[in-house]
């Protein structure tokens, strides 16, 4: 074989591989991406900050529907989810709910608010992901035994429905929100802050 043909060879082969690093690279950065249809399934990769967006609007027509009278965002992700919705709604609060299901009963869920007066009205309850159901099942009991009540509406931007067997089937049961922006059967579908 002619030196030229594999110089050729070798060019060719670090040309592909260097195209397939760089493509890869830039679609774990957000730079490329693809927009997901919110009827559809989400399968494999990872929502992009349009499909946030896109979502975000989704949940705001029908936050603005429920009409709460305050958001409450469980831990950080719904911190985020919730923050974008208040603002566009003009409600000058979000309202943390600390959930750790590895905690002992009553320290589970933690409320963090500095006034502690009795919540009243509707309450949105949101988070970015609804993974296995646990936070959304600790946060709903915990807000429906203190404020009995109240009006809850929860609300999610990527739910994912995955069969639990075993134990996991009771740990993990099926938690309902009355909305999501997206849905997936897939449990590598990560959010781009994830």
């Amino acid at each position: 074989m002619p030196v030229w043909l594999s110089y050729i060879s070798v060019f060719c082969t670090v040309a592909g591989v260097s195209i397939v690093v760089v493509y890869r690279w830039l679609r774990t950065h957000s730079v490329v991406f693809s927009v997901h249809d919110p009827a559809k399934p989400v399968s494999g990769g990872r929502l992009s900050y349009p499909d946030v967006q896109r979502g975000l609007g989704l949940l705001l027509d029908d936050a603005r529907q429920f009409k709460p009278d305050l958001i409450m965002g469980i831990n950080r992700g719904g911190a985020i989810v919730g923050s974008c919705l208040a603002k566009q709604m003009n409600i000058p609060w979000v309202y943390l709910l600390s959930v750790n299901c590895d905690n002992p009963g009553p320290t589970r869920v933690v409320e963090n608010r500095a006034d502690r007066s009795p919540l009243r009205g509707k309450v949105l309850l949101v988070d970015d992901a609804l993974r296995k159901g646990e936070h959304m099942r600790e946060a709903t009991e915990y807000l429906r035994r203190k404020y009995p009540g109240i009006e809850i509406r929860r609300m999610v931007l990527l739910k994912m429905t995955i069969p639990h067997l075993g134990a996991e089937q009771q740990t993990f049961r099926n938690v309902t929100v009355e909305k999501a922006a997206f849905e997936t059967h897939d449990a590598s579908v990560l959010l781009p802050w994830d």
